[in-house]
């Protein structure tokens, strides 16, 4: 089961009930009309989370097809955020700075970095962007 779908099975079952409790308790044409309802709303949510389905594969898509260029790049590159951790880390960033991947991604791109085993960003490679960095440009 797709977890996009969630909704709409939640709603059938739901939809369900009330539709056993309307033919007990109500006169059938009001039981029919209230099914019918049901049935219309169901079928906006259906549709809904197709389009939802959809759009999430395309993303997958993309951001597959984005990993695959930038993971064959032969420039090295490193993405960080806002918090200066990294968040990218390709494979040809690997060899220049002789690290792997899994090890330096989640760490934060500072000055201490400059003693330690993950020695990729010092003021010496990127001092523009390593928060403390006395030099400017």
């Amino acid at each position: 089961m797709l977890p996009e779908m969630r909704s709409l099975w939640g709603f059938i079952v739901i939809a369900i009930a009330i539709i056993v409790i309307n033919f007990i308790y109500m006169p059938i044409l009001w039981a029919a009309i209230s099914s019918a309802v049901l049935i219309v709303i169901g079928a906006f949510i259906f549709r809904n989370d197709l389009i939802l389905i959809k759009s999430n594969l395309n993303y997958k898509y993309s951001s597959r097809r984005v990993e695959s260029i930038i993971s064959n790049l032969s420039d090295g590159i490193i993405a960080y955020d806002n918090d200066f951790k990294i968040i990218l880390f390709n494979p040809a960033a690997g060899v220049i700075f002789n690290l792997q991947a899994n090890l330096i991604i989640g760490k934060r791109l500072d000055l201490r970095m400059r003693r330690s085993r993950y020695a990729i960003a010092h003021a010496d490679h990127i001092p523009f962007t390593c928060p403390g960095s006395a030099k400017t440009f």
